[in-house]
């Protein structure tokens, strides 16, 4: 099964979980595919350290231990398959490139970084500070209880090289904001402009990249 195949299915599979009938509640589908999506980035750099790569940065993978004891993972390796940080490309390009240079360029992804690094350990970490006008029913860490392992299985099954990841888990986002947006007859409700769905999207994966896989029962692999 090609790379195209498979973010279909990575798609499908989140568009499905957030519909009801022919609506897609698009707040909550774009939130979730952020949280599933963001964290499965940090299983792809957790293999592509284990395959070998980034070896020679020394801050490729660093765990971080809140004040209530719960583990936590930044570094290098984690960024570059987040937003392309070594590499140029990662998940954050692909869904940028559905929202417009425009929408990029305005898009403030270290005032993000800032406030996901600045609320670890507390009860804020992982809060989407969802736009105006807008409202998700689900916290993106419920999602990802509620997906990634399925995904992450789906996904591995099909084995693919951790790096054509980037481009799986990057066209799903892709799409997935272009049809909350109205570019496909998925009949989002409400639609979601894509700036806004770039928001939604990053607010939700960059903190949930950096979650602790073990409590998911899925194995760190390094």
């Amino acid at each position: 099964m090609d790379h195209t195949q498979i973010s279909n299915e990575v798609g499908g599979y989140l568009l499905e979980a957030y519909s009801t009938g022919e609506v897609m509640h698009a707040p909550d589908c774009l939130n979730a595919a952020g949280a599933v999506l963001g964290f499965l980035t940090q299983m792809q750099a957790r293999a592509r350290l284990r395959a070998g790569e980034y070896t020679d940065i020394q801050d490729a993978l660093v765990e971080v231990t809140t004040r209530s004891g719960e583990k936590l993972y930044f570094g290098q390796a984690v960024n570059d398959c987040l937003i392309g940080e070594i590499s140029g490309a990662g998940l954050w390009n692909y869904a940028a490139g559905a929202a417009g240079e425009a929408a990029a360029a305005a898009f403030d992804l270290q005032g993000l970084f800032g406030y996901v690094a600045g609320t670890a350990g507390d009860k804020w970490f992982g809060q989407p500070r969802t736009p105006e006008g807008f409202t998700v029913s689900e916290a993106p860490l419920e999602a990802v209880r509620r997906h990634a392992r399925v995904l992450y299985d789906r996904i591995q099954f099909h084995g693919p090289d951790p790096k054509e990841l980037t481009r799986i888990y990057g066209t799903a986002a892709h799409q997935l904001i272009r049809g909350a947006a109205g570019d496909f007859p998925w009949n989002p409700q409400p639609v979601v402009p894509k700036p806004t769905g770039l928001a939604i999207f990053m607010e939700a994966a960059a903190p949930m990249s950096k979650i602790d896989p073990r409590p998911l029962g899925l194995d760190p692999l390094v």
